[in-house]
């Protein structure tokens, strides 16, 4: 997300909505750090959307620790059985209709 459309959203948020308008001048919110576009950015992504921020995070854990921290790649994933995705609680499906698109 650009600084521009963070900007542009927090004053759409100030003019349209009086008390978040007091909740932003109060906590001054910073874009969010740009990420890095790779395939373990998508692997965080696709994480993200379990049902909790922690859930997400074990699951990442879980793939950083099979794969040794090191960069995961959509090769790891694919070379990975179902049984190892389903222990990760990633479904293999989402996985491998995100690993294996032209151009990734």
């Amino acid at each position: 997300m650009s600084t521009l459309y963070f900007d542009r959203g927090l004053q759409h948020l100030s003019e349209s909505d009086p008390v978040l308008r007091v909740v932003i001048q109060h906590l001054q919110p910073q874009p969010p750090e740009p990420r890095e576009a790779n395939f373990e950015s998508l692997i965080r992504i696709i994480a993200g959307q379990q049902l909790s921020s922690a859930a997400a995070y074990t699951i990442y854990r879980r793939l950083k620790q099979k794969f040794e921290d090191s960069v995961i790649t959509p090769a790891m994933i694919l070379g990975s059985s179902k049984e190892e995705l389903l222990t990760w609680t990633l479904q293999r499906q989402g996985a491998v209709h995100h690993a294996d698109r032209p151009g990734i």
